[in-house]
């Protein structure tokens, strides 16, 4: 598409234009405007979708930088990654750790208002003047509650732990960077940006 054309486009009565479609024809001539100038004067721009961060929902297009941009380098990770702090290629979709475990169950079962009432129920039977059935009466239906479901959490994220285990060594063929067609058996959890996978 040349520059007589994109004028063309503009100047017919015929066409409509909305808003993105003005937004697609001048990206098209700042680009050709820019990668003409390619040979001799400044680097073309790199133009890319809005991020996350944008407020409109519709696509659209701005300037990367050189520091926003990245590079993929095929096959030599290494390189690819050398400038950038990424997350490994492991899964994990467990919720809790050995130590996590008590406290954000318990914070987790507490959030539910019928356990709140049944614990303010329990704390109130603990006062000598306020009781009005033995102390453990309001405390053991609580705890065997609270107890199972636990149990049923800890039973669910073991599942979990395991699966992510078993996803995570999953063992995928990826080109050798030393041999071009050679390939490595690699567990899924070091594949990095930039490898080839069969």
């Amino acid at each position: 598409m040349d520059y007589n054309s994109i004028s063309e486009i503009n100047e017919n009565p015929y066409i409509t234009k909305n808003p993105s479609s003005q937004r697609s024809i001048s990206s098209v001539q700042s680009i050709q405007t820019n990668s003409s100038t390619e040979q001799g004067g400044p680097k073309p721009l790199r133009y890319g979708s809005v991020g996350p961060d944008s407020m409109r929902l519709s696509t659209s297009y701005r300037d990367i930088n050189e520091e926003e941009a990245r590079l993929v380098y095929v096959n030599d990770p290494h390189r690819t990654n050398s400038n950038f702090q990424f997350a490994g290629n492991s899964i994990k979709t467990s919720k809790y750790s050995i130590l996590t475990f008590l406290p954000r169950n318990l914070f987790e079962q507490f959030r539910r208002i019928a356990y709140l009432y049944f614990l303010v129920i329990a704390i109130l039977n603990q006062l000598p003047q306020l009781a009005v059935f033995g102390r453990g009466a309001s405390i053991l239906p609580l705890a065997f509650v609270l107890l199972v479901t636990a149990v049923k959490d800890l039973y669910e994220d073991y599942r979990r732990h395991r699966s992510d285990k078993i996803e995570n060594n999953r063992l995928s063929m990826v080109l050798s960077s030393e041999s071009s067609n050679n390939f490595q058996t690699k567990k899924w959890k070091h594949i990095r940006v930039g490898d080839i996978i069969k």
